[in-house]
């Protein structure tokens, strides 16, 4: 029968929890890189309404796509930029980039539909 050696037990059980240790904090990065990440989406919609919310002091629009009457596909946009959301008209046709995170949708690129001397 083998002696058991106490100093080799205390140095296997510090080894299995460094290690554990580094799994979980290795995982927990991961899942908040995934959970932050922004998908990015284009897409050719109708400016249905322009709004500022005094509450949380971001402008938005409110679209959907051209032509659309159904409510179900009215999306709100923030727009971080003022000057950019002088520029939009209510009712008009464009062609947008936005970013999806969590809840929020950021408007990131936009441009009138069609317009092919646009500034990219």
């Amino acid at each position: 029968m083998e002696k058991l050696d106490i100093n080799s037990i205390i140095r296997n059980k510090k080894a299995l929890f460094s290690l554990s240790a580094f799994v979980i904090i290795v995982i927990a990065v991961i899942l908040i890189y995934i959970l932050s990440s922004a998908s990015t989406t284009t897409a050719v919609i109708t400016v249905l309404e322009k709004g500022y919310s005094k509450d949380t002091q971001e402008a938005f629009i409110i679209t959907a796509p051209p032509n659309s009457s159904d409510e179900i596909y009215e999306i709100k946009i923030l727009v971080k930029e003022p000057m950019v959301w002088n520029l939009i008209e209510k009712g008009k046709v464009y062609t947008i980039d936005y970013d999806s995170r969590q809840n929020d949708r950021i408007l990131k690129q936009i441009h009138i539909f069609g317009d092919d001397k646009a500034i990219e």
